[in-house]
């Protein structure tokens, strides 16, 4: 094993360079997968962003749209939103609960705001979809408050730009289905 003062060789700089590339890939994808999912936002409407980064990428487009509400379980989207310019002309409503380590709002406080209010678009940050299981989630917690924003949502889009949403069997709860299933 290398001391931490030993300077990187090559092959360390390559490896660095690599996981770093694909960041860089991951969010570039979220960005353009976040610029699509703004176009489908329409002026005057509500619209719930969970916790994920692909839904934290979204945060900033929502500056052009008037009149929105917003309803979040993310204090990081929540934060980037407050921070935009015209945040008057937008209503943010944090759920309240339990912070999970991804910065969402959880458990049974959460879950009670969030059926006081219905929305009509639902962004959805999740960890994994797949047919058989749907939106999944490695945080039982989070994975119920999930299941509570779904029911509140006419319309539930899951826009992720993660190379780890494939289904994943292990640690995984289930959230709900995508429409249709």
């Amino acid at each position: 094993m290398r001391s931490s003062r030993t300077p990187p060789d090559a092959d360390d700089v390559r490896r660095q360079a690599d996981v770093c590339s694909g960041v860089g890939r991951a969010h570039k994808q979220a960005i353009a997968v976040a610029a699509a999912a703004a176009r489908l936002i329409r002026p005057g409407t509500a619209i719930a962003l969970s916790a994920g980064t692909t839904t934290w990428a979204l945060s900033p487009y929502l500056a052009d749209i008037d009149g929105l509400t917003i309803v979040t379980n993310s204090t990081t989207v929540a934060d980037t939103i407050a921070d935009l310019p015209g945040s008057s002309r937008r209503t943010v409503i944090l759920t309240g609960g339990v912070r999970t380590p991804s910065a969402a709002l959880v458990g049974p406080i959460a879950d009670i705001g969030i059926r006081a209010i219905h929305v009509d678009q639902l962004f959805l940050g999740v960890h994994g979809m797949a047919a058989h299981a749907g939106y999944t989630s490695p945080n039982l917690a989070e994975a119920q408050t999930n299941k509570e924003l779904i029911s509140r949502a006419s319309q539930v889009g899951a826009p992720s730009a993660s190379p780890t949403s494939a289904y994943h069997r292990t640690r995984s709860h289930t959230c709900g289905r995508p429409s249709g299933s």
